[in-house]
């Protein structure tokens, strides 16, 4: 879990310019710890969309769908998962 929480506080760790409108959080899936993390790891956090898709009940927002992989000083992927996220669409 402390893993888990560490990967999701990165992902709030980002400049400005490259924020997202996240409404809420929908869930976490596939998560999967691949080798330790230490004290003293330096990591990084990388995620890519998967799916994209606007919702049926709310037009101006959307689900996106991310995988995600939290990276130690070697590049080696220690952690990984999938979750969905309710983003706020920009319609203009």
């Amino acid at each position: 879990m402390h893993v888990f929480g560490f990967s999701v506080r990165l992902s709030a760790e980002v400049h400005e310019e490259e924020r997202t409108a996240a409404v809420s959080a929908l869930g976490f899936d596939k998560m999967r710890l691949i080798a330790p993390v230490r004290a003293g790891d330096i990591m990084r956090l990388k995620s890519r969309v998967l799916d994209t898709r606007p919702s049926k009940s709310k037009p101006d927002l959307g689900i996106v769908t991310f995988a995600s992989e939290l990276i130690n000083q070697c590049s080696e992927a220690v952690f990984t998962y999938e979750f969905s996220a309710l983003i706020r669409r920009n319609n203009g």
